[in-house]
């Protein structure tokens, strides 16, 4: 099991991978599966609190977590900037 530092320093590997953000005992690994400049849709990699793990597909763009929540841009290429909260709950 990795730990959030562990997990930091493994996604630095990932060419096109964003900053681990964790929040109420949720870690959220977001990466893209091509180029985030052509717009390819953000893949997050969830560990819950309770150690079991689920992938999120066409994700938003997680940008800060903090008191269980994760904010998140809906769509980064927009003329509008759209925020959106989550709030982090186990499974």
């Amino acid at each position: 099991m990795l730990s959030l530092r562990e997990a930091t320093e493994w996604i630095r590997s990932w060419t096109n991978a964003g900053a681990v953000i964790s929040t109420g005992g949720t870690i959220a690994i977001p990466f893209v599966r091509g180029f985030q400049a052509q717009g390819d849709s953000a893949v997050l990699a969830v560990r819950r609190p309770d150690g079991t793990w689920a992938s999120v597909d066409a994700a938003p763009f997680l940008i800060r977590g903090g008191h269980g929540y994760f904010v998140a841009v809906k769509d980064p290429l927009a003329d509008t900037v759209e925020l959106v909260i989550f709030q982090a709950r186990p499974r």
